[in-house]
């Protein structure tokens, strides 16, 4: 078996919270793969949304606030760990979403922004035809 090598800290963390989740038999980012099937003008505007969300400046903001709070209130404050399973449950959904979005984010520039000097933004994207 060929041991996979990362490259970042964030594709770590992604694999560790996958491990987890499946462990847990939670909801896996990859198994979320109904926009994986998407076709045509659909997929191109979907990666499009995903990508213009992702990189607004305040999404980490919005993130943060949902997410960090929980962590705290788990690890500083929580009376038992009912409250504590509670807090972890919703920031890993919180964390699901955000990773959600990150990732067909990064579809859409690994399709559509392979060369960013030529990638002009602001030109709209001709009609393709549904396969």
């Amino acid at each position: 078996m060929k041991k996979k090598e990362l490259s970042t800290k964030e594709e770590f963390q992604s694999d560790v919270l996958d491990l987890t989740r499946k462990i847990l038999s939670g909801v896996q980012l990859k198994e979320i793969d109904w926009a994986d099937s998407l076709k045509g003008q659909a997929r191109i505007d979907f990666l499009k949304y995903c990508s213009i969300v992702a990189s607004h400046p305040v999404f980490e903001q919005i993130f943060s606030m949902l997410f960090y709070p929980h962590i705290e209130e788990a690890a500083i404050r929580a009376e038992n760990y009912d409250i504590v399973s509670f807090h972890r449950a919703t920031a890993n959904g919180v964390s699901l979403v955000r990773e959600f979005f990150v990732k067909y984010s990064k579809t859409y520039t690994e399709e559509f922004e392979k060369d960013p000097e030529k990638f002009d933004p602001q030109k709209a994207f001709e009609p393709v035809a549904d396969e």
